[in-house]
């Protein structure tokens, strides 16, 4: 597996969470909303985000090639980006998908 067939496969994943467990940042807002109240501290949305990769990054100490880590930890810091910086789907230019879809098929 090469790196763009790997970030297609966190893409794939990415999709098929959202359709499982529903739109991130209202499951991020959830869950940031529930460990403000167990820890009595501010927790940002974009925070849940880093604190599930660091989850997945300790994992991997134990299980170092496991594949789906890395696909978690990518699609954390994916969603992470989009909750800090917006929904970026719209500022992909077409030649930027062109290019992404030619990398991954060879």
């Amino acid at each position: 597996m090469n790196r763009y067939e790997f970030l297609r496969r966190v893409s794939d994943t990415v999709q098929d969470r959202e359709q499982t467990h529903g739109k991130p940042s209202d499951n991020f807002r959830d869950i940031a909303a529930m460990w403000q109240t167990y820890l009595g501290i501010s927790i940002k949305e974009e925070q849940v985000a880093y604190m599930m990769v660091l989850m997945k990054v300790a994992r991997s100490k134990s299980n170092g090639k496991g594949l789906d880590n890395l696909i978690d930890t990518a699609g954390y810091v994916a969603l992470a980006t989009e909750l800090i910086y917006g929904n970026l789907d719209n500022q992909l230019l077409p030649e930027d998908q062109q290019s992404i879809d030619s990398k991954t098929k060879n």
